[in-house]
């Protein structure tokens, strides 16, 4: 037996629904949270735990148990100009975390940075780590004398300095109850992120190292997340409707992608996929980085594709040849004069979220009863994450908590705004399709019909009035809708598919036999309009016609508890495997009724039409529809 069945036919197309304004209230709040909790909360907030103080951390009283990590921030030690660890020289105090001084970076581009962590009677015998997420540009870290850990090669007399920064941990042991720490830092970029710019963090082994993999495991995942979906929007780019917008957002995710591989805080992935290491690879990582900033433009691009006249074009002319200037600027220059001149790079970004501004407010002022509850959404979250990067850019917060949560949110309302507008187009092309199925009725049906009529007048008055009334009741049906997308009830099907079956009986007469299986307690469910009469006719015509005898027609509807089973039978001729398949695909003319019906089945409920046929026995066409609606309406 040859079987066909929808799921292999067509994709099913599926979006979550956030036309609820219940949920849309959920998100804004927990982006509220996210704004509160990384921007606001440590302005208001006091840090009642342990600070350093004249370069001494004292934790002789630290409780290991109830706290097991420390942030070893407060004022260190600081000797400028030099990368010589000698504590015993050194005067002058810095806060940690905190950047080299802007108006000395001329001269300050190097120092060393000591700490002394005093620690609880006992500590010798017990393992610590130490987390360092971010200095910039190189480093070595030396504890208790010993050099343990660098990044690039710190700038000394004799050797060639070359920068690298990436997050790591490391084990390290007390020594009479104390630690000597000392990192020697070398500016070598020149601009003002230079430094110990985040959080030190010592503690316990193995929290610390469990909290470092979960947040490695979380930029991964958003990583895999971001880039697997640009490539798999660039992929399907041509199925969708707006193919340039399309591009666009997968531009966009790609570049979110990189900006998270290369700027995280906890691991810098970049640094384990470049086959090489280095100075190289911190090259790499820097034009990255940058360029992945400069992507942010695209989410821009692709608004303009959804909501056309709503950015000032030249607006867009000018953030697209400045983006192209930047990334050349980028790709060519040298990283140090590029660092020099980052703040352009984060103006950039801002102008791109000034542009996604005033579309909001072009919208609110061209169409005050529309309220875009999607876009509102969607321009928060990348508020949120823009404020983040810039206030800690510019040193208002050096506490903000990178989640990527905001830009998840975002990115999950731009694929919905996609979907949305899929939704829209392909329900114009249903639409548009069913207005051609209905307007399609053959010639040769209404030539016949109307004959059967004329016949019938003066031989059989009373037939002929019969067949008028059915005939004249199957026009006005098959013509009266205007909303295409609309559900009617299934009995409103039935006395369709009745006045029809009522003119094809007095031509054929005894070649076609029907016979009804319908319980009524099914024909109350609401089901597309126009699916039951075409596959009624398609078995008539294509399937118990072509034979010499006729056939019978079943017409089965039975109530399932969940759904309802629509069934259609005939002892016709029957197909074989490749004129199953030629139906499918809408091969010829006499398949456009059942195609249009598949499509529509399987756009609704998301599985379409199940066919099974043997030549030479007939054909069977079956389906469910589910009680609970159709997913898409």
């Amino acid at each position: 037996m040859n079987r066909t069945y929808a799921g292999s036919q067509g994709m099913s197309v599926r979006t979550f629904r956030m036309n609820s304004k219940s949920w849309y209230g959920v998100v804004f709040a927990v982006l509220t949270a996210i704004l509160l909790y990384d921007i606001v909360y440590p302005f208001l907030s006091t840090d009642t735990s342990i600070t350093a103080a004249g370069g001494v951390f004292d934790a002789r009283n630290w409780d290991s148990d109830t706290t097991p990590i420390l942030k070893l921030n407060g004022m260190w030690r600081y000797s400028s100009g030099t990368t010589e660890t000698d504590s015993s020289s050194i005067e002058q105090e810095r806060l940690v975390p905190s950047p080299f001084e802007s108006e000395l970076l001329a001269t300050d581009t190097k120092g060393v940075y000591h700490l002394q962590i005093l620690l609880p009677n006992g500590s010798d015998t017990r393992q610590y780590a130490l987390n360092i997420e971010s200095i910039f540009s190189s480093h070595s870290l030396t504890v208790n004398g010993e050099t343990i850990m660098s990044r690039g090669i710190p700038q000394t007399v004799d050797d060639v300095p070359f920068a690298l920064n990436k997050p790591y941990i490391v084990m390290i042991n007390s020594r009479q109850n104390r630690i000597d720490i000392d990192i020697v830092v070398v500016n070598q970029n020149a601009n003002n992120r230079q430094g110990i710019i985040r959080n030190v963090l010592f503690g316990d082994p193995t929290v610390l190292s469990k909290k470092f993999r979960i947040k490695e495991g979380v930029e991964f995942s958003f990583v895999i997340l971001f880039i697997l979906v640009s490539f798999v929007l660039f992929l399907i780019r041509s199925s969708l409707p707006v193919y340039r917008g399309t591009v666009y957002l997968a531009c966009f995710l790609f570049g979110l992608g990189c900006f998270i591989l290369s700027a995280a805080p906890t691991h810098k992935l970049i640094y384990d996929i470049l086959p090489f290491s280095g100075q190289n690879a911190y090259l790499i990582q820097m034009r990255v980085y940058y360029i992945s900033i400069i992507s942010y433009v695209f989410f821009l691009f692709f608004l303009d594709q959804l909501f056309p006249a709503k950015i000032e074009r030249i607006f867009l002319r000018v953030m697209g040849i400045l983006g192209i200037v930047l990334v050349l600027a980028i790709v060519l220059c040298s990283v140090q004069f590029v660092a020099a001149y980052e703040t352009v790079i984060f103006m950039y970004r801002i102008l791109a979220l000034l542009g996604f501004t005033l579309m909001m407010v072009r919208i609110f002022r061209t169409d005050t009863s529309y309220v875009p509850y999607d876009l509102i959404l969607m321009y928060f979250a990348l508020f949120i994450f823009t404020t983040k990067n810039v206030f800690f850019y510019l040193r208002f917060n050096d506490e903000s908590q990178t989640t990527y949560v905001e830009l998840a949110i975002a990115v999950a309302v731009m694929i919905q705004i996609v979907l949305k507008k899929y939704r829209t187009v392909h329900q114009e092309q249903l639409k548009l399709a069913l207005a051609f199925h209905n307007a399609r009725i053959k010639p040769h049906f209404l030539f016949n019909a109307l004959n059967s009529i004329h016949d019938a007048i003066y031989e059989e008055p009373q037939t002929a009035q019969k067949l008028l009334m059915a005939f004249s009741q199957f026009l006005r049906n098959r013509f009266r809708f205007t909303d295409f997308s609309a559900l009617v009830p299934l009995s409103e099907e039935i006395d369709i598919l009745d006045a029809y079956l009522e003119i094809e009986h007095d031509r054929f007469r005894e070649r076609i036999l029907i016979e009804r299986r319908i319980d009524q307690n099914a024909v109350s469910i609401r089901v597309p309009q126009l699916f039951l009469q075409p596959i009624v006719e398609n078995a008539i015509h294509h399937g118990v016609l072509k034979q010499r005898r006729g056939g019978v027609v079943t017409i089965v509807i039975q109530d399932q508890g969940d759904s309802v089973l629509v069934e259609v039978r005939d002892t016709g001729v029957g197909m074989t495997p490749d004129r199953l398949a030629e139906v499918f695909r809408g091969g010829n003319q006499d398949s456009i009724g059942i195609v249009n019906i598949h499509t529509r089945l399987l756009y609704l409920y998301g599985r379409g039409l199940e066919i099974e046929s043997v030549p030479g026995e007939g054909t069977v066409v079956r389906y469910e529809i589910p009680n609970e609606g159709p997913k898409l309406l």
